[in-house]
């Protein structure tokens, strides 16, 4: 029988988590850029924050949130 250490598990999927949050905030990275012309910033500032919290406070079992869709104005 294979056993398994949590707490060398736990602190995998911490990782992972933490990696996973770091790869998707980089890749918005724009969107915050003072020349970015979006009309639902809001949404990508609130998308980076709970992404920058699991980043901080990464967990076991995260649902990650899904990027907001870009709005461009005139």
């Amino acid at each position: 029988m294979i056993e398994i250490d949590q707490v060398k598990l736990s602190k995998i999927q911490k990782n992972n988590c933490e990696s996973k949050a770091k790869e998707l905030i980089s890749k918005c990275d724009w969107s915050v850029l003072p020349d970015v012309n979006i009309t639902n910033k809001s949404e990508f500032e609130n998308y980076r924050s709970i992404l920058r919290n699991l980043i901080i406070n990464p967990i076991e079992d995260p649902i990650f949130p899904i990027e907001p869709t870009p709005i461009w104005s005139n």
